[in-house]
């Protein structure tokens, strides 16, 4: 059972495989986690489904990504991913 105080985390295939599964996650007030995220357009969809935190192989790419957007979340001056 998963307790309220939870993450969830499931992984951008999953997420992108399953159009309403991030929605569905959001609305019931979980905080989301996702993993491996390494694209532009990962990054995207996990943006867009307001994930918390993201795991990735590409670190410095994201987060030159998130700067672009005006976006930080490394030290959370940017409001996260």
């Amino acid at each position: 059972m998963i307790g309220p105080d939870w993450r969830v985390g499931p992984g951008v295939e999953v997420l992108a495989g399953h159009p309403r599964l991030g929605p569905r996650i959001t609305a019931s007030g979980r905080r989301m986690h996702v993993w491996t995220v390494n694209t532009r357009d990962q990054l995207d969809l996990c943006v867009r489904l307001g994930v918390e935190a993201v795991i990735t192989d590409r670190p410095a790419y994201l987060l030159d990504l998130l700067e672009a957007r005006g976006r930080t979340g490394a030290d959370g001056s940017g409001g996260g991913v």
